[in-house]
């Protein structure tokens, strides 16, 4: 765990959450570090958080290691093992331009008649997942910040959704998911650690895996454009990207969109919040989480960051457990088990094994502020909510 500090980037500091969040992500890369000794090669795995950290809320994940917000790099694309404990979703965001606020029955009248399409990607039945989770569409108005140019369009709509689809096996092969899929779990090697058990593919899985995720990646970017195009047919697709699956081989991004100098990409505090369209702003230095060292470019070129610097960019303010107002990490290395101590901001203690069943909410647009001066990216408009609509797949006999 004292090594697995020193290879995770970061802004230091933050709110209670993203410092648990730091504390998680030391387990995730301790793990992989013991996963690379066990494979005969170099324990440099490394990962770079944003400021939007936070523990994920899934379990498997959070006992993993992972945390949202940020990406985790295991080599240089040419080692042939992944670790299953990111359990990719191929989860992202299509942003539609809009001209006129459609009303929010008409397209609510739309979803309901979604299913009677018969609407396919590659043959396959597209699903909604519009209320698991996170997951919505939601619409918002779109105004200018000051200093900034004008919009292109006076409103946005967000898709927020994954592929349900293949997570589990199917006509394209064993799913993206650990624990819904048999066939993954019979193929795939464990490794018994102080950490907890690690479970991987490896050589023919490991390529197999990263196949099924690339084409995950791309049956959700199309299921999101195709959905867009009928419930906003005089919209115009501004972005479409994922921000939960692998990137190569050997990289993961869990809650961070890849970005290119000209995207304009959305910044999300809830789907009823008022949030944001940013630019990313070109990362030049990045400070080492733990400590207020900086961390130039030329020094984190030598674990391979330097090809992911300037290119992350949050995709929301991300959850924030506002109740804490501490936490420790318990190791039982005799028993592969490790807990969560967290005080309570009344004082009291609560010991978790993970923070799936924590209450817990979204931050606010200050999150936005640290991203800006850290130099993740910069807001050039702000999105009033004006609705949201949460459905997964429905049955209508008469959509009317």
């Amino acid at each position: 765990m004292d090594r697995a500090h020193d290879y995770v980037f970061g802004p230091a500091g933050g709110d209670e959450t993203s410092q648990l969040g730091d504390i998680v992500a030391r387990i995730g890369i301790a793990r992989l570090h013991i996963l690379q000794t066990e494979l005969g090669v170099p324990p440099d795995a490394y990962c770079i958080l944003t400021p939007d950290r936070s523990p994920s809320r899934n379990s498997f994940r959070c006992r993993s290691g992972v945390v949202v917000g940020g990406v985790y790099i295991w080599g240089d694309g040419t080692r042939e093992f992944v670790p299953l404990g990111f359990a990719p979703t191929a989860c992202g965001l299509c942003t539609v331009g809009l001209n006129v606020l459609p009303p929010a029955a008409q397209i609510f009248n739309r979803l309901l008649a979604f299913p009677a399409t018969q609407s396919t990607v590659d043959g396959t039945r597209i699903r909604l997942d519009f209320a698991r989770r996170n997951h919505f569409i939601s619409v918002f108005e779109v105004r200018a910040l000051a200093q900034c140019p004008a919009p292109r369009h006076a409103y946005i709509a967000i898709l927020h959704c994954s592929v349900p689809e293949i997570k589990q096996t199917s006509q394209f092969g064993f799913g993206l998911d650990y624990f819904r899929s048999q066939s993954l779990r019979d193929r795939a090697d464990t490794l018994s650690s102080p950490l907890g058990e690690i479970s991987f593919a490896s050589g023919p899985l490991a390529k197999e895996y990263y196949d099924l995720c690339s084409y995950a990646n791309s049956f959700a970017c199309r299921k999101r454009a195709v959905i867009a195009s009928y419930l906003f047919p005089d919209g115009e697709v501004l972005s479409n990207s994922q921000h939960h699956g692998l990137l190569s081989p050997n990289s993961c991004t869990v809650g961070s969109q890849q970005a290119d100098s000209s995207d304009v990409l959305p910044f999300l505090l809830g789907p009823n919040q008022s949030s944001f369209l940013v630019v990313p702003s070109g990362l030049q230095v990045k400070p080492q989480l733990g400590t207020h060292q900086r961390v130039t470019p030329e020094t984190a070129r030598s674990v391979n960051t330097a090809p992911m610097l300037g290119r992350l960019v949050p995709h929301g303010g991300g959850c924030h457990f506002d109740f804490l107002a501490s936490s420790d990490l318990e190791i039982d290395s005799i028993h592969s088990h490790f807990s969560f101590r967290l005080t309570v901001r009344n004082g009291s203690e609560l010991i978790v094994p993970d923070v799936s069943d924590m209450p817990y909410g979204f931050r606010n647009a200050d999150v936005l502020t640290t991203c800006e001066q850290e130099g993740f990216c910069r807001p050039i408009a702000e999105l009033i909510p004006k609705y949201c609509l949460r459905f997964s797949d429905i049955t209508v006999a008469d959509p009317s």
